[in-house]
């Protein structure tokens, strides 16, 4: 086990000194050099001050020093809080204002519009010195949440140790490949990219870093060319990539590791007849992290579940007055882990926290069968109440999206004066066909009572950065579609 998050680096850099550690088109830097840069780095950045407690704001772009500075920010026990060039400075100031950040490192002139001092990097650290390591408990990063539409996420704090076991519960849940090579798509200063990123390195493994790609060809070339072995993408990402009627896989032997709520079963399916066929899905959150996974196997024998929990992750499922309801019931999910942060880093009185007691509460709705695995149902928030009874958005929507003309659904509950609530459901078709058939279809699958009372036919469903779906502008728009059409 690792001392301190990062900690297998220099014993990487004395096993493997010319293993190949970042990658870039025209460039690589091997481990032993990397370990070098990583202690120089961080002498520097302790002569500057910057010392074990200390919150410091990283705003870098995706480039090999940005990996450098990380883990050396890390080594000297400053917690990170990672920060995007391209947010907006009004965002910037909250996250940095939530983590009690001293500083704000970077590269190259300061932009402005910290709120707190600016350190550009130089392009010599010097020579490295040795620096007292961590300790398990100190603060190792601010993860963020993912936001609610206008908001401002919220920061929860994460020790060397819980990243330490996270990245031992991910790293022996999914077989890597020897010799890995991850290629870098999502940015690090995202939680996905980050934890690929430094799981990669901490793996033995290799980060590829891109060109600029324009195009899914671009995305393509790149990845053969450069040797990558896997990659995250978002679902965004893939379903770009579904090439229609392609002959064959477009990477072939690169796994890829996306998220799982927010592709159907459908989409799943696709994505390993065309894209690959080693798909790996994360059940995960910002906030703490991996909660289930799902191997290219488990996809191909029960695709509409969202992977099993790992060993060491105690999981339940609560209704709502807190009592576990036990296997095969369905209720709200929660999860609790030794790896996982326990609080926010600033409570927020307007919003309800979703750690409790000890447990994690993702804030969906689900079961877990007797094996173990996880079937979502949807967000607590999104359960639409028919007449008493409690209907669920994906059940609705998996079954569309299994009609041939369906390529996307989504479902929100509206008003319905007799029973209170009613699911309507909009649709991307991908051939025509008559509304009427549709709700056949759903109601001799689900029954009356849990089809959609209509449906609309819409060009593009309203999706969050992340590709999911945005509920608030969904619901809107069908409140006006239903609104126009009676």
């Amino acid at each position: 086990m690792m001392a301190f998050f990062g900690d297998a680096i220099p014993r990487l850099a004395m096993e493997q000194p010319d293993a190949p550690a970042i990658v870039t088109d025209d460039a690589v830097l091997d481990f032993a050099g990397f370990d070098r840069a990583v202690r120089a780095r961080a002498t520097a950045l302790h002569r500057h001050g910057l010392a074990r407690g200390v919150a410091v704001g990283l705003m870098m772009r995706d480039t090999p020093e940005l990996l450098v500075a990380l883990f050396a920010l890390q080594r000297l026990g400053a917690a990170v809080l990672l920060l995007s060039p391209t947010e907006p400075p009004a965002l910037r100031n909250a996250l940095l204002d939530q983590a009690g950040a001293r500083l704000v490192v970077g590269a190259g002139r300061d932009t402005g519009g910290h709120g707190v001092p600016y350190l550009a990097l130089g392009d010599a650290p010097g020579d490295a010195t040795d620096l007292p390591p961590p300790d398990p408990d100190d603060l190792c990063m601010f993860r963020r949440s993912s936001g609610t539409t206008g908001g401002i996420p919220r920061l929860t704090p994460s020790s060397h140790g819980h990243e330490i076991m996270q990245f031992e519960t991910l790293w022996g849940a999914v077989p890597w490949p020897v010799g890995n090579r991850y290629f870098s798509v999502i940015s690090t200063a995202f939680e996905f990219g980050r934890q690929a990123a430094q799981h990669s390195l901490l793996g033995s493994g290799a980060v590829i870093l891109p060109p600029p790609m324009q195009t899914i060809a671009d995305l393509v070339a790149a990845a053969r060319r450069l040797g990558a072995t896997w990659m995250s993408l978002t679902p965004t990402h893939l379903r770009h990539m579904l090439v229609p009627d392609a002959a064959q896989p477009l990477l072939p032997g690169v796994g890829i590791v996306t998220s799982s709520a927010v592709l159907t079963t459908a989409e799943r399916d696709q994505v390993m007849k065309r894209i690959s066929p080693d798909l790996f899905m994360l059940y995960a959150t910002n906030e703490v992290g991996l909660l289930a996974y799902a191997l290219p196997d488990d996809l191909r024998r029960v695709a509409e579940s969202v992977g099993r929990v790992p060993a060491s992750v105690q999981a339940d499922v609560v209704d709502g007055a807190g009592r576990s309801v036990g296997a095969g019931v369905v209720g709200e999910l929660r999860f609790r882990h030794a790896a996982y942060p326990t609080r926010y880093a600033v409570a927020d009185a307007g919003s309800p926290s979703r750690f409790a007691d000890g447990w994690f509460y993702p804030g969906d709705v689900g079961v877990i069968d007797g094996d173990g695995l996880v079937f979502l149902k949807g967000r607590t928030d999104d359960v639409i109440n028919v007449g008493g009874q409690k209907v669920y958005p994906t059940d609705i929507e998996e079954c569309l999206t299994a009609h041939h003309a369906v390529r996307e659904a989504a479902v929100a509950g509206l008003p319905a004066r007799r029973l209170g609530m009613a699911p309507v459901a909009a649709v991307v078709l991908r051939d025509d066909v008559p509304g009427r058939d549709l709700v056949a279809h759903c109601v001799a699958r689900l029954g009356r009572d849990r089809a959609p009372l209509e449906i609309f036919v819409l060009d593009a469903l309203p999706k969050t950065a992340a590709g999911k779906i945005d509920r608030r502008i969904l619901t809107e728009t069908l409140r006006a579609l239903v609104i126009g059409r009676h």
